[in-house]
């Protein structure tokens, strides 16, 4: 039986898990939200597990509005992207390549670790915004603060976190170098905290 000649490696359900979350920013004084956990004094990015059946983009948020008390939803970015868009499958002139694509809401960045249980761990990082019409969250067990951006990557404890918000932040400046205002007036409507999320 022939073999692959590309690197290969297979996880089984019981040995792998998937996270998700994203960095949160607040666009009207771009600040971008961290928190702290109080029994340990870490700095972090907001995140949580992915549940059975549930969308990555939904477990980012809820995983963000339970550890940061903030509604908040996915920012239409620019990146560049392997994943095609709809109307290519099946096209031949699709180049298969990093292709840059604006408007999107797809993962920037998937760190992978091994977690404490000795799953393999990756955590798919989006690029949100938070409503900025909430009230200031509850004490939770995670004090929530905000940061400008050079702040937010110096306090993050780990290097990991600190690699994903530098590249949130470039990607958040070429997005919106000449569209912030337009964004931020779409950021401050009141269609926030779909019920997929806000009521788990």
């Amino acid at each position: 039986m022939a073999s692959s000649p590309l690197s290969t490696t297979a996880y089984a359900s019981e040995h792998f898990m998937e996270g998700a979350g994203a960095v949160l920013f607040r666009l009207s004084d771009r600040k971008i939200c961290l928190i702290q956990d109080r029994a340990t004094g870490e700095w972090l990015l907001a995140s949580g597990r992915r549940n059975i059946d549930e969308e990555r983009q939904t477990a980012a948020l809820r995983g963000v509005w339970r550890k940061t008390g903030y509604c908040c939803r996915m920012l239409p970015i620019t990146l560049k992207t392997w994943a095609p868009l709809c109307y290519d499958e099946g096209e031949l002139d699709v180049v298969d390549e990093a292709r840059e694509e604006a408007g999107t809401c797809e993962p920037f960045m998937f760190p992978h670790r091994t977690s404490r249980s000795g799953a393999f761990k990756i955590t798919w990082w989006y690029v949100a915004a938070m409503n900025e019409q909430n009230p200031a969250p509850e004490d939770t067990e995670f004090e929530t603060r905000l940061f400008d951006f050079e702040g937010a990557a110096q306090t993050l404890t780990y290097q990991s976190d600190r690699d994903v918000v530098h590249k949130a932040i470039a990607i958040f400046r070429t997005s919106f170098a000449e569209l912030l205002g337009d964004v931020i007036r779409w950021a401050l409507d009141d269609q926030w905290c779909p019920g997929a999320y806000a009521q788990q």
